[in-house]
């Protein structure tokens, strides 16, 4: 476990600073790793990475017939979402939708990646498998307790002793999807057109679901979100594009919006830059997308650039999963720089991956193998039953919040650490999940960020 002094804080404020992008050929391998951790983290196949050297067998085969249904159907496949043995479909489909758009760009540049479109692919195929016959999407599948996660501490993936369960369907998982799945259906029609009809015929059944259920909550103690209007205009915003139905409301809607970073809670942006990325999109529709996500953006890097280390994070704001706010606010600031090439967008987002990589109080990076002091040991199953690391991995970052803080946390928050130094490279049954975790919505904001930043800033040329 590796603890930080809380008395370095003001000498490392005070020296914060912008500093210059990675090399090419580490952003380069910072891509690549960050990208493989999704194939490292499969659920339902095994896994023979000699590189890292994480084997087992494959995994939760019979993930989880769920118990409301008459015939057994499985829901195998898709990612392991954190440092446990759970999977949410809201993460999957954030995940699946930065690899689409990644690959969107790569290819306006010349540079299309084809692992991301196998990654993608590999999402995907589990999101069809959480749709139920009318539509709806559950959310999860896990042990559903805390008794079960930690059951399952210490054990590789393929011989979990956990019962696992398979949520009903809810409005936020339905709406992830089917903003999702329109998504995929568009990208796929010109490479696959009879893949590409099936995720149309998904999408759409999911879109009729949420107009019979605009506001069915999960129930999840976890990811606890009762709200969906987020999920909902994600959806609208994609469904619009897709369908070319009802563009005008969409558009004064979109008039008055300021959106956020992409969080599971809200990840209404990816939407936007949908809109705001494609030639297909009624005027009206791309020209107030586009000026939401300019508004957005050069809002929080004026912000960013006033404060040390040029983090777009105020010192209020660290709380579970810092870091990844910061990746999914260089993400942001990417997605500007691409629909409006400027240096104040392009330098902001480097300076997010910079922040991450080290360049911060902690002079700490929060990925695994990559920056200034990485992490050690990341809580996760990799590290934790197989005691390997998979470089490139994002972790949660300081978290100055009590609120579910696991105890080695919460006694460094009651030292009166400052909120940019609650951190703690530890991974034991005790802790540091709130701080030392990370997951998948996280780490494809890495692999979005980096593989974006690869591509310069060359003017935008159209997309689909």
């Amino acid at each position: 476990m590796r603890v930080f002094a809380a008395a370095t804080l003001s000498v490392t404020l005070l020296l914060g600073q912008a500093v210059a992008p990675l090399p090419a050929p580490e952003l380069n391998q910072l891509y690549t790793a960050a990208l493989h951790t999704f194939t490292l983290v499969r659920s339902g196949t095994a896994v023979d990475d000699p590189a890292t050297g994480i084997h087992h067998p494959a995994s939760h085969l019979s993930d989880a017939t769920p118990a409301d249904e008459p015939a057994p159907r499985s829901l195998a496949g898709g990612w392991y979402n954190a440092g446990d043995f759970g999977k949410w479909s809201m993460m999957a489909a954030i995940s699946v939708s930065y690899m689409l758009h990644l690959r969107d760009l790569q290819q306006l540049h010349g540079q299309p990646d084809p692992n991301l479109l196998i990654e993608a692919d590999w999402g995907l195929a589990w999101l069809l498998k959480m749709q139920d016959p009318d539509g709806g999407v559950r959310q999860k599948i896990d042990s559903g307790t805390y008794q079960g996660l930690g059951q399952s501490w210490g054990h590789s993936p393929d011989q979990d002793p956990t019962t696992r369960r398979a949520t009903p369907a809810a409005t936020i998982p339905t709406a992830d999807f089917a903003a999702v799945l329109y998504q995929a259906a568009r990208a796929y029609t010109p490479l696959d057109p009879s893949r590409a009809h099936r995720f149309r015929q998904a999408a759409d059944a999911a879109y009729v679901w949420l107009g019979q259920h605009p506001n069915t909550p999960a129930h999840d103690p976890f990811y606890a979100d009762d709200d969906p209007k987020e999920e909902l205009l994600w959806a609208r915003c994609e469904h619009a594009l897709t369908t070319g139905r009802d563009p005008d409301a969409l558009a004064q809607q979109l008039t008055t919006l300021t959106p956020g970073e992409v969080r599971w809670t809200d990840p209404s942006l990816l939407g936007l830059y949908s809109l705001a990325s494609s030639p297909a999109a009624p005027a009206a529709l791309k020209r107030a997308a586009t000026d939401a996500i300019l508004r957005a953006a050069t809002q929080q890097a004026a912000d960013a650039a006033r404060r040390p280390f040029h983090v777009a994070l105020p010192s209020d704001d660290y709380w579970w999963g810092s870091a990844e706010r910061v990746l999914q606010r260089g993400s942001l600031f990417a997605m500007a720089d691409h629909l409006q090439p400027s240096p104040l967008f392009h330098q902001a987002a480097i300076d997010q991956l910079n922040w991450a990589l080290g360049n911060n109080a902690l002079h700490h990076s929060f990925i695994t193998g990559f920056g200034t002091n990485p992490v050690q040991h990341p809580y996760h199953w990799t590290y934790m039953a197989l005691g390997k690391l998979m470089p490139g991995w994002a972790v949660g970052g300081p978290n100055a919040s009590p609120n579910w803080a696991d105890k080695p946390l919460l006694h460094l928050q009651q030292m009166g650490t400052p909120p940019e130094l609650c951190y703690l490279d530890l991974c034991s049954r005790e802790g540091s999940w709130a701080s030392n975790e990370g997951e998948i919505s996280e780490e494809a904001a890495l692999v979005f960020l980096t593989g974006a930043l690869q591509l310069g800033r060359a003017t935008p040329a159209k997309t689909r």
